[in-house]
Parts: structure tokens; sequence; C-alpha cells
């Protein structure tokens, strides 16, 4: 993407009625918005007592507490496809800010440039790590804030509908490590420029990226994969994955129960049938299996608030994947069950 996409994209979200119908198109809504739980990534953010320095150094004892998200994927890919270098990301808050530690593998460090810019120069021509933010989780189609900084720490912000204009009080702080074949960047961003603070059991919608230079040709990867399939772009918010402040423990164990509540009552039915059908044994142990895993995922989500982001969001696709299954076994031998009679 050139400098001029980079901005056409940024412009993109000022129109808010285009994404309406793309958002209507696939079914989106407010209660149920496209995509559903499970479709991306989750984070689970989690507080801390100490603030790190923003200085380009993980060693703050926050970062080693701090649930890793690792990999990020090309854009346009799905979640089971990963960018070539596994970018990743840390997050915690306390009461005043929220803060974001990058760590991006660059085996070709001297190809990043490292002359610093001006504010608000236009940092998608370079190696970059970026964040965009729908407080709230509004998923309206547009976003709220955009932050990004260089490997040189240019500072670009846009938000709140003030374009370039807007300038916040958040600070980066990238640094080099040419022993280890990577870079960091550490930001920190007050609440002051969200115009609310989290509270526990909020959730907000967060897409991370980064670009990259240093390897040749321009590279974008993103936290939360947005398929090509989808038709829609990841900077529109209704793609962002799920920024939880200890949050969504509740979501998922209703969610599980609510399957229990729909499946146990015909474990024994199923059961049943099975003896009629011509291989009873594997049929029944097909049955098992299925309510087997129903019990591993109860446990998942009795884990609550220590659940993983990966966790969060793998119960969801989980309890789906069991629904259907519980289906394509049932169905077939109370069919054949049938005929027999």
């Amino acid at each position: 993407m050139t400098g001029a996409s980079a901005r056409s994209w940024r412009a993109g979200w000022l129109v808010v009625a285009a994404a309406a119908v793309v958002l209507a198109a696939l079914g989106g809504t407010e209660a149920g918005a496209f995509p559903n739980w499970s479709s991306t990534q989750a984070y689970m953010c989690r507080p801390t007592a100490t603030p790190p320095v923003i200085d380009g150094d993980l060693s703050d004892p926050c970062w080693s507490q701090a649930e890793v998200a690792v990999g990020f994927h090309p854009r346009g890919a799905d979640r089971t496809q990963w960018a070539d270098l596994p970018t990743s990301l840390r997050l915690c808050y306390d009461s005043e800010a929220l803060y974001l530690a990058y760590e991006c593998p660059e085996p070709n460090l001297g190809g990043i440039t490292a002359v610093p810019h001006p504010r608000d120069f236009d940092v998608y021509t370079e190696d970059m790590v970026g964040l965009l933010l729908d407080v709230g989780h509004k998923r309206g189609g547009h976003y709220d804030m955009e932050l990004a900084v260089s490997a040189a720490g240019t500072q670009y912000d846009f938000a709140w509908g003030l374009q370039e204009a807007w300038n916040g009080d958040w600070t980066a702080a990238p640094r080099l490590y040419p022993a280890e074949n990577k870079w960091v960047c550490e930001m920190r961003m007050p609440f002051t420029d969200t115009r609310q603070a989290p509270k526990k059991g909020d959730i907000w919608g967060m897409q991370a990226m980064r670009w990259r230079y240093a390897g040749g040709p321009e590279t974008i990867s993103i936290w939360s994969a947005v398929p090509t399939a989808w038709g829609i772009n990841f900077w529109e918010s209704s793609t962002f994955g799920h920024l939880l402040f200890e949050a969504g423990d509740k979501i998922v164990s209703d969610y599980v129960k609510a399957l229990s509540d729909k499946l146990l009552p015909q474990r024994q039915e199923a059961s049943r049938v099975a003896a009629f059908t011509s291989d009873p044994a594997a049929n029944r142990a097909a049955v098992e299996k299925i309510f087997s895993r129903l019990t591993a995922l109860e446990q998942t989500a009795a884990k609550g608030l220590a659940l993983t982001g990966d966790e969060w969001g793998d119960a969801f696709a989980e309890a789906d994947t069991i629904a259907a299954d519980f289906e394509n076994v049932y169905w077939p031998m109370k069919i054949e069950e049938l005929f027999r009679e």
C-alpha cells in the first residue's frame, strides 16, 4: 500500500453510511453484530499495580504477567494463516492509562528507516506498529481512535472525527535490538485521550497492526484476522477483535450453559437410538465423545476471568461445533431407527 492509499483507507471510516449498507447485507445488528463472538480475536486485559516505564524495555514486571497475543495474520487472511514474522502484543491498564507493548522480530533490522519525522507524518510508508480502538465496542463501521508509531519514533494519531488535527497525550518509545534481530515499541494511552476509562467488565473493540518494509516490499499484518471473503475492511470497527477488561466470563458461561441445557436432555435418547442402528457400539461412542467435549467446554467456561483471550474466543467456536456435530450424529441414527421399525 502506498502512502496515498494508506491515507485513503484512513479517510474511509468517514463513509459510515456505506459501511452500514455492507453490515446490513451481512445481517449485522447492534445486538448480534457481524462478525460474531468467535469470528475475531479476543484479548483479556488485566490491571497492573505498577505501570511500565515507557522506554522500549520489556523487563517491567507487568509485561511478564500480561497475556501475550502472538502471531498476527496477513491482510486478507483467515485465522489459520499467520504472518511470516510473529509480531506479539501485550496490554495492561491501571486507573490512568492503557499500556501496550509490541515486539517485532526483524531479521533485516538495518533496513529500517531510522529518521524521525514531525508529528502526523505518514508513518504508513515506514516500518511501524499501530492501534485502532472502538471505545465501548459500538461496532458502527467507524473507529474512534488511531495511533501509530514508526520504528524511528514518529507518532501519528487520528481520532474523534478531527483527523490529523487531533493530537492526543499518548506517548510511545520504540527501541531497536540488533543483537536479537527485533525492535520493540511501548505505548501509553491516557484515558483522557479515550474520553472514558474502562471499568472491570467493559469490552472495547480493538485492531492492532504492523507495516513492514525492512524485508523488501510492503507487508501488512493485523492482530484480528479479517478474511477477504467477509467483503469488509479490517479498519471497520465491525471487524475488530474484543479487548476484554477482565470481562466476558458471563458471556462465555451463558453461551455454554445454553448449549448444555439444549443437549443434556437429549443424551439418554441419543444413546437409546444408537442401540437400534447397524453399529450400536460405534454410535454410542460417537455420542459419548460429543458429551465428553461438552464437559471439557464447561470446565473451560468455569475458568471465568482466568480465561485467556484465545480460550475465550475458542469456547464459542467449540460450542457451535459441538452443536453441529450432535445433529450430524443423532439424526442419521434416528432415520436409521425409523426405517428399522
